[in-house]
């Protein structure tokens, strides 16, 4: 199963521990077609627990990083629980030949093998790897980065793989495998007075590979086989929003005549949206009756769209109401400023926010009335 780095930083040490592994082949091209999907060279490796007797333990610690690692065998050798553990310590370094610069690294495995007889043995691989590099601050006379500027990236990976060996009387060898991984990556910079910009990249993995190995002759083996790999991705990129935009306009709440002006938010959204277990609509009404807003609408449309989306709404065909939705609040500028932190905290990922300057605004309700329906002057 491919992993998209084998080394720490694309050019430190390998994020596995030497010993578990026990083959390591390097095709510059041309490699067997078992390793297909690829362009160009790849690193193909075996792994496996040592063949021990008794316990063993390993530590070591150099100017750079420190690591263990230990193995413990089971009934008399058919078995072998292994661990490893890495982490480099430059953050505790670098400050005082560089300021400003955090780098670090961190690795770990836990394998699990078991030989049942000759012809059957199952394995459990379980290992990660983090890569983080932060540059803040002043760095040196003059640096790389002013005062408040910001850059860092990260990486870390995961993977869980089971296999099963089977060795067939009449010589054929079956290996069947699985595998459940995870990668993650982002990158941040910031510049001051600029706000940080955000990417992050996240990766779920799920495989299964079926080998199979057929002695056609002494000299001669065939070998066979299929593998399913799925990959479910989210991208998440955040950018600074310059100032004024995301803020509601200053409004003065009343004209030089002493008529009141009044800001009507309203937020589009579609009822399949939820935030907190609740559709968008219904949870905006229920934040905005706890925060005592003057009252909130929201309305079901028929049928809209929204970029490059199909046109969405009820039909006949629908196993759920995808029809759009509309929420809307009329309120002093003063407590709109409140109910737009409300509505933005509730549309994370999806809604549209908009604002408009209401001239009158007049409540009528068990006769009593407020307001007024006597237009301000123009706002702006």
């Amino acid at each position: 199963f491919p992993i998209p780095i084998l080394y720490h930083l694309g050019a430190g040490p390998a994020i596995l521990h030497s010993r578990l592994v026990e083959q390591m082949h390097f095709y510059a091209g041309n490699y067997p077609l078992r390793y297909g999907r690829f362009g160009g060279g790849l690193v193909a490796l075996e792994t496996s627990a040592p063949a021990l007797r008794s316990p063993m333990g390993e530590l070591s610690v150099d100017a750079a990083r420190a690591s263990v690692f230990a193995a413990v065998p089971f009934e008399g050798g058919r078995g072998v629980v292994a661990a490893a553990f890495r982490r480099s310590y430059f953050e505790l370094i670098l400050p005082f030949i560089q300021p400003g610069i955090d780098l670090s690294y961190t690795d770990y495995q836990a394998l699990a093998q078991y030989r049942v007889d000759d012809r059957l043995s199952l394995s459990v691989f379980f290992f990660g790897a983090d890569d983080r590099l932060d540059q803040s601050g002043q760095l040196g006379d003059g640096g790389f980065l002013s005062e408040g500027s910001r850059s860092a990236a990260s990486f870390d990976l995961q993977r869980l793989i089971a296999s099963l060996r089977i060795t067939l009387p009449s010589g054929p060898r079956i290996r069947i495998s699985g595998m459940l991984g995870r990668d993650a990556s982002g990158f941040d910079t910031a510049q001051p007075g600029f706000g940080l910009l955000h990417f992050s990249l996240e990766a779920f993995f799920a495989g299964w590979r079926l080998e199979t190995e057929l002695p056609m002759s002494p000299e001669l083996r065939a070998r066979a086989g299929i593998d399913i790999n799925t990959l479910n991705a989210r991208i998440l990129g955040t950018a600074p929003v310059p100032p004024g935009l995301g803020e509601l306009p200053r409004v003065e709440p009343e004209d030089a005549a002493g008529l009141g002006r009044w800001i009507k938010l309203m937020l589009h959204s579609a009822e399949q949206n939820h935030f907190a277990g609740r559709p968008v609509h219904i949870e905006a009404v229920h934040r905005l009756r706890r925060e005592n807003a003057r009252g909130a609408t929201a309305i079901r449309g028929i049928w809209g769209y929204h970029g490059d989306h199909a046109p969405h709404g009820d039909t006949i065909r629908s196993l759920r109401r995808r029809v759009p939705t509309l929420t809307v609040a009329v309120d002093t500028p003063e407590a709109s400023a409140r109910w737009l932190e409300i509505l933005d905290e509730i549309t994370p990922e999806r809604g549209l926010i908009t604002c408009e300057v209401v001239p009158a605004y007049q409540a009528t309700f068990e006769g009593s009335c407020y307001g007024g329906l006597s237009l301000s002057a123009p706002w702006g």
